[in-house]
């Protein structure tokens, strides 16, 4: 099978999912065990699962799934079970959960947070997120140390516990995003940095390893052989700083604010992120990040002020508020030693030496000036040793403290020079786009103005100026009614005959410069091509543009057309061409029809006549209506020209008609 993300297919679960009865019985876990083990909410299982149904996830095989790989029959469940926001489950079992419902969605980035506005309750875990986006380790701007991890492995491989599978996952946790192997690389560094994002991820996964809710108290049991510089005892006025060095050595992504109370025994801490978070813009898994970094500080902190104040008992969580998604508030109190090691030293001194002060003659001294001068100068040595030791630390830890601020520095430095850098290359960068684009844009402007007047000229030969200019105007449906207009249809005679005789491209010359001509005598008296129809031109006078005298317009094209312009074209191509002419005129409605490949056409009856009227008509004569003769006479036949009545004809879907010839040239 194809890898995956971190598939657990053939992986029996080893933990108990929940708590049980003797019979098997699901049983409420108690608060100890749900902070120890059982930590994850029936919250966080009931809505997942029910987005997953929603995604048209299949549930029955989820269960199946789950069942399938559980440590034992008795914790097999169904749908109403994992619907029950009220049980508790431990870590594994919900990774399981998680990590089959992304199998079953054929994506392992999928989770419940992809829905629509969905925001990451507190009882999910960061493991439902997916791989990780970011670089892991080996950068430095990366601000988790791995010595926590280098001192937890250490611990718990001295004591036999076998951490090798949690080494795999985190290995193909990386893998994606880095060729070097956590487990057989930076595990075995002591110091390394690695990202927040890494961290939460593999102390997640961790915690299913190990069978833990939270990881407090496993780092808490590995803090023995963690690093602190040499540090075995502070005073309390040195707590503060030594805290913050610790604390530091460990991580830079918080900030920290720690006030010490002396005569409560007590501790306060602020813990703030150093990069500001906005919860609108930043992933919305930083809740969950910033909960598991809070559990480590408590983690480290506690058993540090432990040793460091030689403390008899592990300090006490008094304290823990959140103020934000990356602001917290903790303190701790402990029970204080009524007198620390050195000046314990100092007490039994002076009370052995007031026992031989009291009784000199059973230790047979003799109190002399040497004596008590002897006396003098050890308590004063003992108290100054114990301000040198304290000195001493203090020195050792403002060394320290210089170190990490040069180190600090020198890596800020570091980066504000190659950001500088980078910047300045990014400028220079910057500007030749800037220039190229600039360059590039006035070329595509050339091109598209050349495109758009080779559109606009296309356009105009389909449609009329006016028509054209309502359309680019952007009005989607254009259709008007005209009252009056003369429709044209010339007709070549015998054309079957005379294209079978020539090839092709010979028809189509034929054609083009018949209609070319007709189209110059059309603009010459301001008519409208309208189409052509195979070897049939068709022409209108009065649309777009309404005019008075359409009859008298389409007369003078049909005139010439059928004149002067056929003698012309009878010279190039012989005798045998021979036109016939129809016209009518009346009301017609004229439009535009199709969306990408749209045309201007013309509907009424004086189109069906006009086009008839060609059809009955006699080659070399122009055939009109007795409509169009009555319209042009009643107007004062101001051309003077001749009609020849023809008399009545059957037309075919017209019936009888009385019709005209138009017989005199201009």
């Amino acid at each position: 099978m194809k890898e995956w993300g971190i598939d657990i297919t053939g992986r029996k679960m080893i933990f108990a999912p929940w708590t049980t009865d003797e019979i098997g019985n699901y049983i409420t876990p108690k608060q100890e065990d749900i902070i120890e083990v059982y930590g994850i909410s029936g919250e966080a299982v009931a809505e997942t699962l029910l987005y997953f149904e929603k995604c048209e996830g299949n549930s029955q095989q989820l269960i199946s799934l789950l069942n399938k790989h559980c440590l034992s029959p008795i914790y097999h469940i169904n749908r109403d079970d994992l619907l029950n926001s009220e049980r508790w489950y431990n870590c594994e079992y919900y990774f399981y959960f998680i990590m089959f419902t992304k199998k079953l969605m054929g994506d392992y980035k999928w989770r419940f947070t992809k829905g629509d506005d969905v925001q990451l309750s507190k009882y999910h875990r960061i493991y439902e997120k997916g791989f990780i986006d970011f670089d892991p380790f080996g950068k430095e701007d990366q601000d988790v140390q791995n010595n926590p991890y280098f001192a937890t492995i250490t611990y718990f491989k001295n004591k036999g516990v076998d951490l090798t599978e949690w080494l795999e996952w985190c290995d193909i946790l990386s893998k994606p995003k880095t060729n070097i192997s956590f487990k057989n690389d930076f595990s075995k560094i002591e110091h390394g940095w690695m990202s927040s994002e890494f961290f939460h991820f593999s102390i997640e996964l961790l915690k299913v390893v190990m069978n833990k809710s939270s990881l407090v108290s496993v780092f808490k049991e590995a803090f023995e052989v963690w690093t602190l510089a040499g540090f075995s005892y502070v005073p309390e006025s040195m707590l503060i700083k030594t805290l913050e060095y610790v604390a530091n050595k460990g991580t830079r992504a918080y900030v920290y604010n720690i006030k010490l109370s002396k005569s409560k025994n007590s501790i306060e801490i602020i813990l703030k992120q150093k990069q500001p978070y906005n919860a609108k813009k930043d992933d919305i898994y930083y809740n969950s990040t910033f909960l598991t970094g809070l559990d480590c500080v408590i983690a480290i902190f506690q058993p540090t002020i432990k040793k460091l104040l030689r403390l008899d008992k592990m300090p006490v969580l008094t304290k823990f508020d959140r103020f934000d998604y990356d602001k917290a508030l903790f303190s701790f109190e402990w029970e204080k030693r009524i007198l620390t090691i050195p000046w314990l030293n100092l007490l039994i001194f002076n009370i052995l030496t007031a026992i031989i002060l009291l009784n000199p003659e059973i230790f047979n001294i003799t109190l002399n000036l040497s004596f008590i001068s002897l006396y003098i100068i050890i308590n004063a040595f003992l108290i100054l040793f114990r301000f040198y030791s304290i000195e001493k630390h203090k020195r050792k830890l403002a060394e320290k403290n210089i170190e990490i601020l040069i180190d600090d520095s020198d890596i800020r430095l570091g980066k504000l020079e190659k950001i500088s850098d980078d910047l300045l290359r990014e400028k220079q960068l910057l500007e030749i786009k800037v220039k190229n684009r600039t360059n590039e844009l006035l070329y595509k402007n050339e091109i598209l103005a050349i495109e758009r007047e080779k559109s606009e000229k296309l356009l105009l030969n389909i449609l009329p100026n006016v028509i054209a200019e309502r359309l680019k105007a952007g009005e989607q449906f254009i259709a008007d009614k005209y009252e009056e207009a003369s429709i044209v249809f010339i007709d070549i005679v015998g054309f079957t005959s005379i294209a079978s005789d020539e090839p092709p491209e010979k028809v189509v010359a034929m054609l083009d410069d018949i209609f070319t001509v007709f189209d110059k005598i059309n603009e010459k008296f301001g008519l409208e091509k309208i189409k052509t129809i195979g070897d049939c031109y068709m022409a209108v006078a009065g649309i777009p543009s309404p005019r008075k005298d359409h009859t008298e317009a389409a007369a003078k094209f049909a005139l010439e057309a059928m004149g002067t312009a056929t003698k012309k074209l009878q010279i190039i191509y012989g005798d045998k061409l021979h036109f016939r002419c129809g016209i009518d005129c009346g009301p017609v409605i004229a439009g535009i029809i199709g969306k990408k490949k749209f045309i201007y056409d013309l509907w009424a009856d004086v189109v069906n006549t006009a086009s008839r009227l060609e059809e009955y008509g006699v080659s070399d004569k122009i055939h009109v209506s007795e409509r169009f003769y009555k319209n042009f006479t009643n107007g004062g036949n101001k051309l003077n020209l001749q009609f020849e009545e023809r008399g009545e004809i059957e037309v075919k879907g017209k019936g009888t008609m009385k019709t005209y010839f138009l017989i005199n040239s201009i």
